[in-house]
């Protein structure tokens, strides 16, 4: 891993960053309880909903462990790091704040380098995300950007959060929905223009450059 980001690292312009990341302690925990993915973890809620102790405590370890991982991504040449928790939306709020965000804070302690944190449907526990401690959060498609922004208190920036689903289409529907999420972001500094999720494998190349070029105002 460390010696692909470096050969990565030396192709790429100094002004272009480079991006590590790593998973978050309770989407880590999801699997390892269940043993694969699930529509609804529910063997992982059992198991924090019966011994919320040992919970805590797998998810401060797993965020231990993840930090020595995007430290080592780090001094290989990584610019930014970004922690994922697909998963945390499955848990309640408060299990969530005392538990999955602990973890994920525990992550992305005292690495020195700019730090986003991308928890998708995960709207309820906005409101919680930034006990993270992240300079910035991913926030995905399923609600328009503004109103997610408005429930993540703080000075932070925030990443996202275009439908990936535009990029299938054409470029008009691709021009129209950057300028949509534009619009909501407008005037608010901060704002990290990016997908609400991962680019789909079929996605055409000249439409990410017609992406490209909405954003930058070229077309």
């Amino acid at each position: 891993m460390a010696n692909t980001i470096r050969l990565v690292r030396d192709r790429l312009p100094a002004d272009v960053a480079l991006i590590g990341f790593a998973g978050a302690p309770i989407t880590l925990m999801a699997y390892l309880v269940e043993g694969g993915g699930s529509k609804d973890f529910l063997a992982l809620r059992a198991a924090i909903r019966d011994d919320p102790a040992a919970g805590l405590a797998a998810a401060e370890r797993l965020g231990r462990a993840m930090r020595v991982y995007l430290d080592l991504q780090i001094e290989a040449g990584a610019d930014v790091v970004q922690l994922f928790d697909t998963w945390l939306g499955v848990l309640d709020v408060s299990t969530a704040r005392d538990i999955g965000l602990v973890g994920a804070r525990e992550a992305l302690l005292d690495l020195n380098v700019p730090r986003i944190y991308f928890a998708p449907h995960a709207q309820h526990i906005q409101p919680e995300m930034t006990l993270v401690g992240a300079d910035g959060y991913g926030v995905d498609w399923r609600e328009p950007i503004d109103k997610q922004w408005d429930r993540i208190a703080g000075d932070v920036a925030v990443q996202g959060n275009l439908d990936p689903a535009a990029l299938l289409c054409g470029p008009a529907t691709i021009q129209r929905a950057v300028k949509d999420v534009l619009r909501r972001t407008a005037g608010r500094p901060g704002h990290i223009f990016n997908l609400g999720h991962g680019i789909d494998k079929d996605t055409p190349i000249e439409h990410v450059t017609t992406l490209v070029r909405a954003v930058r105002g070229d077309i």
